[in-house]
């Protein structure tokens, strides 16, 4: 109903001090890519609790999970996770999916993500979606569907511009996340780049994931790691690190290197 007294009142609520408005921003969006094994899900357990995993990759993360619940770097309570595709699809899914079931795997995640808005967000924490890769791929699949259709009736090849459609789908959810009480992790994977030759270039590894998320996100890094044991018989021993590639919040940060990374040792290199 209007304030047809103070038809204003609407805007004039709507001006946040900036004490409060700093005061009320301090959670963090992160972007990170890695390949598999390399600690993209146990980064997402080093983040503020309670941790709502979104994962699309069914028990692909149960072992980092495992390893981390028996050693106690995470109790009881401080994790829970979702499989987005068993619970969209049901338990014994089909090899490949359609176009329909990615739409079911869609919506239902959407309606999660809206659950944990509704239910959890006073009291925050981190939402990790695990991985971004494939959950973008869905989207991709899912809103560009029209523009195809499209496309295919016109006997075109798809218009780089016609990507904007998946785009705005998709930053217009993370924009959503991003006002909440959640942090947030987008877990990536990497894959194969090659030579003019058609070589694989086995050090040259890449980003696969939605190009512009690396632009909606505080910071985008890359976790690295190096085995620096001295006898090939000892147990592994990995050193990991981060490189940041991309950062909204200070672009002096671009190209640092972070060891042992963190949730919490990232923003501190944001905030320093």
């Amino acid at each position: 109903m209007k304030n047809k007294r103070d038809p204003d009142a609407k805007f004039r609520s709507a001006l946040i001090p900036i004490e409060d408005y700093v005061e009320d921003r301090i959670r963090y969006a992160i972007s990170l890519w890695a390949s598999t094994g390399v600690g993209k899900t146990y980064f997402c357990l080093t983040a503020p609790k309670p941790i709502y995993i979104v994962s699309f990759e069914p028990k692909a993360s149960s072992w980092a999970l495992k390893t981390a619940y028996e050693a106690g770097f995470v109790q009881e309570g401080d994790v829970m996770v979702a499989e987005a595709i068993t619970e969209a699809l049901g338990s014994d899914p089909s090899m490949v999916r359609t176009l329909d079931e990615e739409k079911d795997i869609h919506e239902w995640t959407l309606d999660f993500l809206n659950f944990l808005l509704r239910e959890k967000n006073e009291e925050g924490g981190t939402i990790a979606i695990d991985t971004a890769t494939t959950f973008w791929h869905i989207v991709d699949e899912v809103e560009g569907e029209s523009i195809r259709e499209k496309r295919a009736a016109q006997k075109k090849d798809l218009f780089r511009f016609d990507y904007r459609y998946a785009n705005k789908a998709f930053k217009y959810l993370i924009d959503i996340l991003r006002g909440s009480n959640f942090n947030l992790i987008f877990t990536h994977h990497d894959e194969s780049t090659y030579n003019a030759k058609g070589t694989e270039m086995v050090k040259k590894r890449k980003f696969t994931g939605n190009k512009k998320i690396g632009e909606w996100v505080d910071v985008q890094v890359r976790l690295r790691f190096e085995d620096v044991r001295e006898d090939e018989d000892d147990e592994p021993e990995m050193l990991r690190w981060v490189e940041v590639e991309k950062c909204r919040m200070k672009e002096g940060l671009i190209g640092t290197e972070i060891d042992n990374p963190t949730f919490d040792r990232i923003v501190k290199e944001l905030t320093r």
